[in-house]
């Protein structure tokens, strides 16, 4: 296993996209450089603090109330009382799950208040969320897309929602496991992926598509080599896997 590459870090290898201009289907797709994850990420921010300031003085909404609208409440009260704080949680608030409330906690451990915490893990996030999405699909476009779109999107991610939060860790955690060069990012990645589903349990669904992806394209760099990966070889024996390595 530790002699030889095996399937799964050949596969990660080759998957790692070099050049800056690349070619899907007849068309050149731009992939982002500095200055456009910059500014991706700007906008995305951008956005959100131009609609919290157009909430907040023309239509006269208060902060606190602004950003508790639709579940905001119940993620604030949950996190107060994993705080300690003597708080009421009606049956509702259970509703949510514990992975928002938990980073809502742990930022007013600060001294900030609730609504400002949210406020400021939600911008982070967005644009967080906007970088990792152009860096992983290596197209500008897409982190532009995730900067602006949908109007649904934006409202959420302006109130204490946890969308954003569990935008950035998905897609973080992807691109570290999709463009790992060892072992380490695919631990990393694979945690940021494990927190994202306390936030919000979709996130099974972006572990359940990098297995896929990760199995077709150790498959495709066995076929190219004239080798069967061991992982097979093993499932047709009924023996347990053990790893991805090679068999000659």
């Amino acid at each position: 296993m530790f002699g030889r590459a095996s399937a799964f870090d050949e596969a990660m290898n080759e998957q790692m996209v070099e050049p800056s201009r690349v070619e899907v289907k007849g068309t050149i797709a731009i992939a982002p450089r500095g200055w456009d994850l910059a500014w991706i990420g700007l906008a995305a921010v951008g956005l959100r603090v131009g609609l919290i300031f157009l909430c907040l003085t023309v239509f006269e909404m208060n902060f606190q109330r602004f950003m508790a609208e639709r579940d905001g409440a119940s993620f604030m009260a949950y996190a107060r009382m994993l705080l300690g704080q003597d708080v009421q949680l009606a049956e509702y608030d259970y509703r949510v799950f514990p992975g928002y409330p938990a980073l809502l906690a742990a930022g007013s451990l600060t001294g900030a208040s609730m609504p400002a915490v949210a406020l400021a893990i939600n911008l982070v996030s967005v644009g967080l969320a906007a970088v990792f999405a152009a860096m992983l699909f290596q197209n500008k476009w897409i982190g532009w897309a995730m900067a602006v779109l949908t109007p649904s999107y934006l409202m959420f991610s302006s109130h204490a929602m946890g969308e954003p939060a569990n935008l950035a860790l998905m897609l973080g955690g992807l691109l570290l496991a999709v463009q790992a060069r060892g072992w380490t990012a695919v631990i990393i990645g694979g945690a940021l992926l494990g927190y994202a589903g306390l936030i919000r349990p979709v996130a099974c669904f972006a572990v359940a598509g990098f297995m896929v992806w990760a199995a077709r394209s150790c498959l495709k760099t066995a076929q190219r080599r004239g080798q069967t990966p061991v992982l097979l070889e093993d499932a047709q024996k009924g023996d347990r896997p053990h790893s991805f390595e090679m068999a000659s």
